[in-house]
């Protein structure tokens, strides 16, 4: 009797748990807004060409992308590590499309903000990356 009862809560559990994964949507916009920020500034182009949309792309596969970047760095005598705080000065989260505005603390003082257009795809994806002088009004 107690066989077919735990046999039926084992099933409900794993059907639970595999509900719970399937409806995990990843990372929200403002993560992989920022995620994009400390990854060009860590210089880790491979983590900056996952986050982003074929429009930023230019056409180029990882591994060139990656290697036209690194040329690029080393006409660059003080690239990365530049950002000391990366924030999120303000998120509009649309079902398919995002636009976040990052405040980049910049080491030594001063400050930078991007704004970043981004779309769901199989995950969020920036696709628009915009320098302005001050924050979103």
């Amino acid at each position: 009797m107690i066989f077919p009862i735990v046999v039926v809560l084992v099933l409900a559990l794993v059907l639970a748990v595999i509900i719970g994964v399937a409806r995990e949507t990843g990372p929200g916009p403002a993560d992989v807004a920022i995620g994009f920020e400390l990854a060009w500034d860590r210089r880790d182009f491979s983590a900056v060409y996952q986050l982003m949309g074929e429009e930023l792309r230019e056409g180029l596969t990882r591994q060139e992308f990656v290697a036209a970047q690194r040329a690029t760095d080393a006409d660059h005598a003080r690239a990365g590590q530049l950002i000391e705080q990366a924030s999120v000065e303000t998120a509009d989260e649309g079902k398919e499309a995002a636009v976040v505005v990052t405040r980049l603390e910049l080491h030594g003082g001063g400050e930078i903000y991007h704004q970043l257009g981004l779309v769901r795809r199989e995950s969020w994806v920036v696709v628009s990356c915009t320098a302005r002088t001050a924050p979103a009004p």
